[in-house]
C-alpha cells in the first residue's frame, strides 16, 4: 500500500508538471495569435504587397488558434485525470487504513489464540491431574473395600471363637452347679468321671484350637 501511496503521489507530480507545461503551451499560443492579428493588421495597412502575407498571418492565426483549442482539452483532460488521481490517492490511504487495521486485529487475535492455546493446554493438565486423582481415590477405594472385607472376616471369626468360648465357659458352669452325687463303688464313680474329664479335654483342646486360629 506505500507503494501504491508513492505511485500516486508521483503521478499527481507530472499531472502537475503536464498541467504547467500545457499552460506555457496556452501563452504560446497566445502569443501567436496576438503576433498573427497584428500580422494581418500590418499587411492590410501594406496594400497590395501584404496579401500574401496576411494569408499566412490568417494560417498562422488558425493555427495558433487550434493549439490553444487543444491544448485547452488536455489541460481538461488532465486536470480531469489528477482529480481521479487524487481520489485514488484517498481511496489507496483509506484502504491501508482499514488493512492497517485489520492486520492490528489479526495480531491482536493471534494474540489472543495463543493466550486460549496456553489455557486450554493449562486445562488439559489440570484434568489429567484430576483424572489422576480420580483413579488413585478408586485404588484408594478398592484398596479400603477389601480392607472391610478382611475386617468382616475377622470380626467373624472372632465372633466365632467368642461363641465357642462362651460354650466352654458355659460347660464349666454346669459342671460347677451340677450337685455332688454320693460314691456308690469304686468302679462306677471311675466311669463316671472319665466321661467329665473328656469331656474337659475335648473343651480345651477346643479352646486351644480356637486359641491357636485366632
Amino acid at each position: 500500500m506505500s507503494e501504491a501511496n508513492h505511485a500516486m503521489e508521483r503521478i499527481t507530480t507530472s499531472s502537475g508538471k503536464i498541467s504547467n507545461i500545457i499552460g506555457m503551451i496556452d501563452d504560446i499560443a497566445f502569443q501567436t495569435n496576438l503576433l498573427a492579428l497584428n500580422a494581418s493588421v500590418e499587411a492590410a495597412r501594406a496594400g497590395e504587397a501584404g496579401k500574401g502575407f496576411a494569408v499566412v498571418a490568417v494560417e498562422v492565426r488558425r493555427l495558433a488558434q487550434s493549439a490553444a483549442q487543444a491544448s485547452s482539452e488536455v489541460k481538461s483532460l488532465v486536470e480531469q485525470s489528477a482529480d481521479e488521481v487524487r481520489g485514488g490517492s484517498r481511496l489507496v490511504a483509506d484502504a491501508a487504513g482499514k488493512l492497517q487495521a485489520i492486520l492490528e486485529a489479526a495480531r491482536a487475535s493471534n494474540t489472543i489464540m495463543d493466550s486460549i492455546a496456553h489455557e486450554s493446554r493449562e486445562q488439559a493438565s489440570a484434568i489429567e491431574e484430576v483424572n489422576m486423582a480420580v483413579r488413585n481415590m478408586d485404588e484408594a477405594t478398592q484398596h479400603n473395600a477389601a480392607l472391610v472385607e478382611e475386617m468382616n472376616a475377622a470380626i467373624e471369626q472372632t465372633e466365632a471363637q467368642a461363641n465357642a468360648l462362651d460354650r466352654i465357659v458355659d460347660i464349666f458352669a454346669l459342671e460347677e452347679r451340677r450337685p455332688q452325687m454320693p460314691p456308690q463303688s469304686g468302679g462306677r464313680r471311675k466311669s463316671g468321671a472319665e466321661p467329665a474329664r473328656a469331656y474337659l479335654s475335648q473343651g480345651n483342646a477346643a479352646l486351644e484350637a480356637d486359641w491357636a486360629e485366632f
